[in-house]
């Protein structure tokens, strides 16, 4: 009898450790949830970690609400063989009866509970990541209109760089007769300029010489009128 208790009591403590670690894993989800992760990956992983580990929880629970109902029933046998003569055990195990039954009432509740609250989540982390794929898909979208425009502008500098290069030509076209006459107008005046100073060289030096001035003046007129 003494073991029977004994056993029922371990169960029970080994349910409640059950319950309370997978109390403990929900929270820490909740607050992963709370610095939601940017990865899709990082997602999919925790939803596959939290389906798995609800799994295994809830096989373990089945099978813990499973000892506990054999147990209950051999004790109601036992209960029944002892009842005729043990009416202070038979009260005793009546109440470890009850007692077996809450703890199991109450894991299954708890069970529930949680369930639920994983579903939650899992509606809320499916949420996300539709979130994410749309802002994927929008940013996308984006890059490509941005990388369109990138292109029509190399295209319209490309353009523009055979156009100047063309109006450059035309340019020199232009101006190289313009700048064959400045060139040849420019070496007449420097050989006008060396025939002044060359009459400037014959100017009188003395006053004896002094009458040759008008001549000489005369003669830079008319290379200057030339």
């Amino acid at each position: 009898m003494k073991k029977l208790i004994l056993l029922i009591t371990m169960l029970t403590i080994t349910e409640s450790i059950h319950a309370m670690n997978l109390g403990e894993r929900l929270k820490s989800l909740a607050d992963q949830l709370t610095n939601f992760p940017s990865k899709k990956q990082d997602l999919s992983t925790a939803i596959i970690n939290l389906k798995t580990d609800l799994e295994n929880k809830e096989k373990a629970t089945e099978k813990t609400i499973k000892t506990l109902e054999d147990q209950t029933q051999k004790l109601t046998s036992e209960l029944a063989a002892a009842k005729a003569g043990h009416t202070e055990a038979l009260d005793k195990l009546n109440t470890e009866l009850i007692t077996a039954q809450t703890n199991v009432k109450k894991t299954q509740d708890q069970l529930t509970t949680e369930t639920t609250k994983a579903t939650d989540l899992q509606t809320k982390l499916g949420k996300a990541q539709k979130d994410i794929a749309e802002a994927t898909d929008s940013l996308r979208g984006e890059l490509k209109v941005a990388a369109n425009k990138v292109k029509n502008l190399e295209a319209k500098l490309k353009q523009a760089a055979i156009d100047s290069a063309e109006a450059q030509q035309d340019i020199l076209k232009r101006l190289n007769p313009k700048i064959d006459t400045l060139q040849k107008e420019n070496a007449e005046l420097t050989t006008k300029n060396k025939a002044l100073m060359d009459s400037i060289a014959m100017l009188p030096t003395n006053t004896k010489d002094i009458l040759s001035i008008d001549k000489a003046l005369a003669a830079i007129k008319a290379l200057s009128a030339a």
